[in-house]
């Protein structure tokens, strides 16, 4: 063990070594920024490109004293798209490379609902994983409608990682349309028709 000792000094250090001061986190048409810095004299700024597009500025970054780093975001960009991404701070430049995630994402369960309509929340415990989505839809052709009248939080209640919940009509919840648990992470809404909620308020039970 004292032979090892120094090898796994030095990879840890290298380790450390490798992390990038400055990195993205992606989502569909946005990119979430970070830029571990000491707090600068000037604003940091922002810019970036896609292929051979000329350089577009960003918002600068707001730097967070709890985290010691700067943040921020690019918004409106096209999806599954490498951008290069440069951040000054007075005076010196740091660039780094990050790509937005893909829309085309792979179904590994469906659950199909039937038609008709609910009063009560639907909770979707189930989920699925990066290589394969569990989707939650109408069958083929039917509707399904849950309208809960104001009497309870939520029409839907997410409890699960990589959840695609599509072409459902949800009304009158008394807090929201669709309740994300916290914790729980990458969860797609699209083509739902949400109306009436919030307009009661709730327990947060």
């Amino acid at each position: 063990m004292t032979k090892l000792l120094p090898a796994l000094l030095l990879l840890a250090a290298l380790t450390a070594q490798a992390k990038p001061p400055a990195w993205a986190e992606p989502t569909f048409e946005s990119l979430g920024l970070y830029y571990d810095h000491a707090p600068g004299t000037s604003q940091c700024t922002v810019a970036y490109r896609t292929g051979a597009d000329p350089w577009k500025p960003g918002y600068p970054l707001v730097y967070n004293a709890r985290e010691h780093q700067y943040r921020g975001s690019l918004v409106l960009l096209k999806p599954d798209t490498p951008y290069d991404i440069r951040l000054e701070l007075d005076g010196a430049k740091t660039e780094f490379q990050a790509q937005t995630l893909s829309e085309n994402l792979p179904i590994g369960k469906t659950t199909l609902l039937d038609a008709g309509k609910a009063d009560t929340p639907l909770v979707i415990d189930q989920g699925g994983t990066e290589t394969g989505w569990h989707l939650v839809t109408p069958a083929p052709g039917k509707k399904f409608v849950s309208d809960v009248f104001n009497l309870a939080d939520s029409n839907v209640v997410i409890a699960a990682d990589y959840v695609i919940l599509r072409g459902l009509e949800l009304k009158n919840a008394a807090i929201d349309g669709v309740r994300i648990r916290k914790g729980v992470q990458h969860v797609v809404v699209e083509d739902c028709h949400i109306t009436g909620w919030g307009r009661i308020g709730g327990s947060r039970s």
